[in-house]
């Protein structure tokens, strides 16, 4: 670098002598511009011009005197020129000094500058000693530390005392227990357990309750009350023997079955609930119970009162001779999911007797036991009744506000559904092969709709019909329906003091009954888009005038025999003569006074 500053300065004095070559030129060249040299017979003459024209030699000397002053001011300037070059020399010089000395350069034996290695190793020196000192102090205190902890094995209290009375055990129930406490803040984990609480027909590891077979109730209520309502009880699959009553008072017991059996032993003689579920949130998930032919059967599932928004899952009862429910419900807003009842020869096989109930998915096989609603103002959503029923009923509500939708009831034993209730809605479902009436009405403001019968009111002889709506029974609407094959009596049958029945949208195909379709009409306000054959339809025996249904003209009918021994009520009253296929219209009010046309 000082060699570069060398150069520099040796060229600012070339530039300035060059500058003072010029201005002597550019004098010269006014002076002696338009210069000519003559040469004339060997002898010669110089002639001074300027623009001007020609100047005397006292003139010329003005002139060099001016131009001798200008040179001496030129001659100032470049000595201050040179003084303040020699300056910056030495401030350059300076400046590079201190930058090697800060940078830790030096100018080697050849003159180059080179980085100074031994200052900065000894730099490197110093704080690596800083460094190893720190090291040095942190492996003190993490052995101090190491050796506090090892003293503390023994629990102690800030005065150095022994306190390890406390149990270190944070399981449920361990010393000490705090009482009075009320903590705030805490998150609700009731749909998040912290564990599981595995119970086993055996013992081994990871097995918290092993039981063997004898009062295995003992094992699977205790495992209930050490989850807690926090942890799962997870039950392995195998039969578990019992003496007693399976209780879950605990709010938010979650039990999940691995294929689980429950079944009481053969020393219990007392009728007594299997499951009984008495607190809140209680869910249990893919428990079978089975009676095995016993009759020491009080319920199966029981939601005692307490026991609200519970939910049986994937849950099966079998083999019940005697009690009064497969199911039974007492608490609030309780749900029985894809749940089955097989060959439960009980009361019922579903009893809900609380409200807000949501079934959706219950089958009902083989069973001498019918599903019964009492109280719910709930909703029944696939169900499937088979081969089932009391002899009186299959289905049985006598509560209000239902809604009974997408069901199979066949081969049902007795009615396929009997109410009793008001303003419930049976929907989307089809009757098969019923003993007894398919569907039974005894309240108001009822629904039947879309629904398919078939084969109704055969068995044993009853004379049944498809729908019944009895004497009471008002503002009943009757909508969307198919009639197919055999009803033993009338499709439809509305009392004579059934008020305003509303009846739309039936077809009837193939019925092979006994006398017609719809008797008893004083009680329809009104018939749309019915489709049977002209003398199907029946009017009510007060009824004399002639009533229209698509088109047709509908009449009381009667067989020429009946006809002929039958006196007319009133003149005019006609009738349908189905051996005939004609109309029979009274002229007075004695036997045989019709006349035929």
């Amino acid at each position: 670098m000082k060699k570069k500053i060398i150069l520099l300065i040796f060229g600012i004095l070339i530039y300035a002598v060059n500058i003072n070559a010029a201005i002597i030129h550019r004098v010269d060249k006014i002076i002696f511009s338009d210069f000519t040299e003559q040469i004339t017979a060997g002898t010669t003459q110089h002639i001074a011009l300027s623009s001007t024209g020609t100047l005397t030699h006292s003139q010329i000397d003005d002139k060099l005197a001016l131009l001798d002053g200008s040179t001496t001011t030129l001659s100032l300037s470049i000595l201050e020129l040179e003084s303040s070059t020699s300056t910056l020399e030495g401030s350059l010089n300076t400046e590079i000094s201190d930058r090697i000395s800060e940078d830790n350069l030096i100018s080697d034996a050849t003159g180059q500058i080179r980085i100074d290695f031994e200052a900065y190793d000894s730099t490197l020196n110093d704080s690596t000693t800083t460094l190893q000192g720190y090291i040095d102090t942190l492996w003190s205190s993490t052995s101090t530390l190491e050796t506090a902890t090892g003293l503390n094995t023994i629990h102690r209290t800030s005065d150095g005392s022994d306190h390890t009375f406390i149990n270190q055990d944070v399981t449920i129930n361990s010393s000490p227990i705090l009482d009075g406490t009320n903590f705030t803040g805490i998150a609700n984990t009731q749909n998040e357990p912290l564990y599981q609480i595995v119970v086993a027909t055996y013992s081994g590891t990871g097995i918290d309750y092993g039981c063997n077979g004898t009062d295995d109730d003992v094992c699977i209520n205790a495992a209930i009350v050490e989850a807690n309502g926090i942890g799962v009880v997870f039950i392995k699959g195998g039969t578990y023997v019992l003496t007693s009553t399976i209780t879950v008072n605990v709010a938010n017991t979650n039990i999940i079955s691995q294929n689980a059996i429950f079944t009481w032993d053969a020393s219990v003689t007392t009728d007594m609930n299997m499951v009984q579920i008495s607190s809140a949130n209680v869910i249990i998930d893919g428990l079978t119970l089975s009676g095995a032919g016993d009759d020491n059967w009080e319920q199966g599932f029981f939601f005692i009162a307490g026991g609200n928004y519970g939910t049986l899952k994937t849950c099966l009862v079998k083999d019940v001779t005697t009690g009064e429910a497969v199911y039974k419900t007492w608490g609030t807003n309780t749900k029985i999911v894809n749940c089955i009842a097989d060959n439960c020869d009980g009361d019922r096989s579903l009893y809900v007797a609380a409200t807000l109930a949501y079934i959706n998915g219950f089958i009902v096989l083989n069973s001498d036991s019918y599903i019964s609603s009492i109280n719910t103002n709930g909703s029944f959503y696939n169900i499937i009744v088979y081969n089932s029923g009391d002899n009186t009923k299959s289905v049985n509500f006598s509560s209000d506000k239902n809604i009974f939708s997408g069901f199979i009831i066949k081969y049902a034993d007795g009615i396929g559904i009997r109410n009793t209730g008001d303003f419930n809605c049976f929907s989307n479902g089809t009757m098969d092969d019923v003993d007894n009436a398919g569907v039974f009405l005894a309240g108001d403001g009822n629904t039947v709709t879309g629904i398919n019968f078939r084969v109704i009111g055969t068995a044993g002889g009853n004379a049944q019909n498809g729908i019944d709506v009895i004497a009471g029974s008002n503002d009943t609407t009757l909508s969307n329906l198919t009639f197919s094959s055999t009803v033993d009596k009338y499709v439809i049958e509305v009392s004579a003091t059934a008020t305003n029945t509303k009846i739309s949208n039936i077809s009837f195909n193939e019925i092979t009954g006994n006398i017609g379709t719809i008797v008893d009409l004083s009680g329809v306000s009104s018939i749309v888009n019915c489709y049977p054959v002209p003398n199907q339809l029946q009017s009510n025996t007060t009824c004399y005038r002639n009533l229209t249904v698509n088109g047709y003209i509908q009449f009381k009918s009667s067989t020429t025999a009946g006809l002929q021994g039958t006196t007319p009520t009133a003149l005019g009253q006609t009738y349908w003569n189905t051996d005939t296929n004609e109309l029979w219209i009274s002229t007075g009010t004695s036997i045989n006074d019709f006349i035929q046309k």
